[in-house]
């Protein structure tokens, strides 16, 4: 094979080259290497989003952007593979991203991710590999979210019944959520969604009137419903004994930006009490 070689001065680069007989030597013996490919500049992950919203891919670009940066770039962080760029097992190649479709024709592809809003993934070494999960399906966290009600509804009755607030309509969350609501012995109070009433307004506003101190599940779709259901909440002066927001938009970047100044904490799939004195 020919092997390229260059040299540098102050004045000009030169390029070398000649042909060379490559041998291995495995167990004291030297065997013979027929041919040697070429170490890759670029190898590939490919990520599949099930064709989630455009909101949700733009999410994901945006996080992922961030470690492809470091990994491509030299950094001062003490990463586990070094401080410098490129992945050092692939002679250092630079990693891509391809979303929702295959990898370019004869790539290396090391890596395969399916990701959806519902908080549900897995990760594999590649296309058509086993794959291990990654995240928390809705049923493991509303499961969740009643445990933490377990908690304290002995102190406190009224988090017995609880309300749902789904935009626009309910889906297999909502769905999820009754039944494991029924199974634990809590009462749906109270079941709105926008389709019903016509607005977020007129949904905040039956809830706080049939049950307005119940624990409140909400299930939206988008950024943008969550920023109309937090500032609706705010100006009705609704305050539930607890909320529980289900669904990846309440993790964007939209909704803390437009949001997170009422907030004193995360909201991404979390749940908030209100504090008694």
């Amino acid at each position: 094979m020919k092997v390229h070689v260059a040299r540098s001065t102050s004045m000009k680069k030169r390029e070398v080259s000649g042909t060379y007989e490559i041998r291995q030597i495995r167990m004291g013996r030297s065997e013979r290497v027929e041919e040697i490919a070429a170490p890759p500049r670029t190898v590939y992950i490919t990520i599949d989003t099930g064709g989630s919203p455009g909101w949700f891919i733009d999410e994901v670009k945006r996080g992922v952007g961030v470690a492809l940066n470091l990994i491509n770039t030299e950094t001062m962080i003490a990463l586990p593979l070094g401080m410098n760029s490129g992945i050092p097992s692939f002679f250092d190649a630079h990693v891509a991203v391809v979303y929702d479709t295959r990898a370019p024709r004869g790539a290396i592809v090391i890596g395969h991710i399916e990701i959806t809003p519902d908080g549900r993934g897995s990760v594999s070494g590649g296309a058509g590999l086993p794959g291990r999960d990654i995240g928390m399906c809705n049923e493991a966290y509303i499961t969740r979210c009643f445990d933490l009600l377990d908690t304290h509804v002995q102190e406190r009755e009224e988090l017995q019944s609880i309300s749902i607030l789904s935009i626009p309509e309910d889906g297999e969350s909502v769905d999820t959520l009754r039944k494991i609501a029924a199974s634990r012995g809590y009462t749906i109070n109270t079941r709105v969604n926008t389709t019903d009433t016509g607005s977020i307004r007129e949904a905040i506003e039956t809830i706080q009137e049939n049950n307005p101190k119940g624990p409140l599940f909400i299930y939206v779709s988008s950024p943008q419903e969550a920023i109309d259901v937090q500032y609706g909440i705010r100006n009705a002066g609704y305050t539930p004994g607890a909320i529980f927001t289900m669904g990846d938009a309440w993790k964007t970047g939209e909704f803390i930006r437009r949001t997170g100044v009422m907030s004193g904490g995360d909201h991404g799939r979390e749940c908030f009490f209100e504090e008694k004195a």
